[in-house]
């Protein structure tokens, strides 16, 4: 369906603590996800299997912010006590993600897509994306490593590079990346041919 992961035959990479970049997501009514941007700089997609997905894409941020949870957005994340209660409802959810998010985007350029049973969701990385499950709802899923942003790609696996995973960065620069792409990147790499 997409073109070759860039991850996909290395062995220590995403960091094995991470986990698996595929798996089944299984979701009650009304749960879903906050602001966010995937791990590692890859893309994703994204197949309701049963159920309905509502989508909300963000566009570029205002300005260069983290959107992961961590203590320094955490509150700006928080959900108000409607929306962390199991019976929540759509507008509480919705609410609450708009109005955490008024200060980051541009709110007219918002994306909301509903994806079925039997549709597929491409998500491009660095995407801001939240998710809310209208129904009781089964996905599979997969974040992978494009060639469109591969610099990016390169550059966070430097950022996680230690030495259990320097075969993989070998094996990406010296067999995944072409000459031209190498050379771009200008590493003190050797490639034995």
């Amino acid at each position: 369906m997409f073109k070759k992961d860039i991850f996909q035959n290395l062995t220590q990479f995403p960091p094995p603590d991470y986990g698996s970049m595929r798996w089944w997501a299984f979701g009650s009514r009304y749960s879903g996800t906050f602001p966010h941007t995937d791990p590692f700089q890859t893309d994703a997609w994204n197949t309701v299997v049963r159920g309905m997905k509502w989508w909300i894409l963000f566009p570029s941020p205002k300005e260069d912010i983290s959107l992961t949870v961590d203590d320094d957005n955490l509150e700006d994340l928080q959900c108000n006590q409607e929306c962390s209660s199991m019976d929540h409802g759509i507008l509480d959810y919705y609410t609450t993600i708009l109005s955490n998010s008024r200060e980051r985007y541009e709110m007219g350029r918002l994306q909301h897509i509903f994806i079925r049973s039997g549709e597929t969701l491409y998500v491009p990385a660095g995407m801001a994306h939240s998710v809310l499950n209208l129904d009781e709802t089964v996905a599979i899923t997969a974040n992978y490593a494009s060639f469109h942003n591969w610099k990016s790609v390169w550059e966070t696996m430097k950022e996680f590079s230690d030495k259990s995973n320097e075969s993989d960065r070998y094996t990406v620069y010296c067999h995944v990346l072409n000459a031209s792409q190498r050379k771009l990147l200008n590493e003190t790499i050797t490639c034995s041919e």
